[in-house]
């Protein structure tokens, strides 16, 4: 099964094409959100997935499930007194919006903070791309699974006006404000890509597809979508 990673302007329906992409291929979804979730549910969630057997995992409980044992081996590694590799420490880091995760470092602190934050997210990608079976959303996927075999990497993009309209419908925010918030994420995610990974993440070079949704429709989208991450599978055999 295909692993798809999908990054893009906030409001440029990349969410939406994750999601239909994920339910027409019957794979899993992952964006920030279940994440974040995961890091919430760290412990609890464990006993829960392991007395589960033959019941799917969902999600966020496969996340929750990998960040335990990666802090379990961080501790085994002598990481034990670090603050940024506890429970508590990883909710955090994975909780950073684009641009909390993007500002310059001031202190020698944040720097170490921006170094587990970077380790955490690469090992929970890298986790969820072994299943074979996912579709991404956003941070830095493309980048970090960017040699994966058969992994499908898209971008989207569409005019200001149409990401400010999906903004306001989805977050319930006015006018102004879904303004200041697409402008801002944005801002954000060019920072992030720059930070982290020393690349533009406007370009369409690191893509396998660009898709402008101010000119198609997201459901013919995701049909070529789910066409191209069959064909790689083929070619990948």
């Amino acid at each position: 099964m295909p692993v798809i990673t999908v990054d893009g302007q906030i409001g440029s329906g990349g969410r939406e094409i994750g999601l239909m992409a994920a339910a027409a291929l019957k794979i899993d979804y992952y964006d920030q959100a279940i994440i974040e979730q995961a890091a919430h549910r760290l412990g609890a969630t464990v006993q829960a997935v392991e007395e589960k057997h033959a019941v799917p995992v969902r999600a966020r409980d496969r996340v929750a499930h990998f960040l335990t044992s990666f802090l379990e081996k961080s501790a085994m590694a002598g990481a034990a007194g670090d603050p940024f590799l506890g429970p508590t420490g990883v909710e955090h880091l994975l909780a950073r919006s684009y641009p909390e995760a993007s500002k310059a470092p001031i202190s020698r602190a944040q720097e170490l903070n921006d170094k587990r934050f970077i380790e955490v997210h690469r090992a929970v990608l890298r986790d969820i791309a072994s299943t074979g079976n996912a579709v991404i959303l956003g941070r830095g996927g493309v980048i970090e699974l960017r040699d994966w075999p058969g992994a499908l990497h898209l971008d989207t993009v569409a005019p200001f006006e149409q990401r400010v309209k999906r903004t306001m419908e989805r977050l319930e925010m006015d006018s102004a404000s879904a303004e200041k918030h697409a402008r801002d994420t944005e801002a954000g995610r060019l920072a992030y890509f720059r930070k982290y990974f020393n690349v533009d993440a406007n370009d369409p070079s690191l893509y396998h597809m660009v898709l402008n949704t101010g000119h198609l429709p997201l459901d013919f989208l995701t049909t070529l979508v789910v066409e191209a991450a069959r064909k790689l599978q083929t070619l990948k055999r």
